[in-house]
């Protein structure tokens, strides 16, 4: 028989927790955030007035494409005129692959300039570019992935490639290969 003496009593050992205790403890928490995280956002989506999630996705919508739509209208204003389309030409040399003169680009440009009547400069609201068929690909660094699911070898590192549906029909397809114009479609 052990020891009984009254001053040589241990407490006894307390077993740890077993590894699924804590994974439960860790999921129910999980669980709870994402509940609390749901409400959060359902409160603002039904607080905020109708169409409140539609006004959020525009804003990120026309934020994202601010710099490539200013850039589309740059082109446009450009072919507006011979000078302009002169110099549009003369600094993009990537544009020669399509035009190989620049009397036939000035050629294609003069039947441009009537397609390309009505052409929003501000950038169109998100219904409007979604019945536009409006078309963003940017292509970073990315060894021509975009380029290549469209069939086309990519020139360059970085490309960036719009496509708009004007209101009279007429398509503008506008590509870029590190940052220089490299091919103007309009039909």
């Amino acid at each position: 028989m052990g020891n009984s003496s009254w001053d040589t009593y241990e407490e006894p050992a307390r077993g740890k927790m077993p590894p699924w205790g804590k994974m439960l403890i860790g999921c129910g928490g999980l669980v709870a955030l994402l509940l609390c995280a749901g409400t959060c956002f359902a409160y603002w989506a039904a607080h905020s007035g109708k169409g409140a999630i539609k006004r959020f996705i525009a804003e990120k919508v026309d934020s994202f494409i601010e710099k490539p739509w200013g850039m589309l209208v740059d082109i446009v204003d450009a072919i507006q005129t011979d000078e302009g389309a002169r110099a549009l030409y003369r600094d993009n040399p990537l544009l020669a692959a399509d035009y190989t003169t620049e009397e036939e680009f000035l050629k294609n440009a003069a039947k441009w300039r009537e397609k390309l009547v009505g052409f929003p400069r501000a950038i169109p609201s998100l219904d409007n570019l979604d019945q536009s068929d409006f078309r963003l690909v940017s292509n970073k660094n990315t060894g021509g992935v975009a380029a290549a699911m469209d069939k086309k070898p990519s020139r360059g590192s970085k490309s960036l490639e719009i496509g708009y549906t004007l209101s009279n029909g007429s398509r503008i397809n506008i590509a870029w290969e590190d940052d220089k114009l490299a091919e103007i479609d309009i039909r």
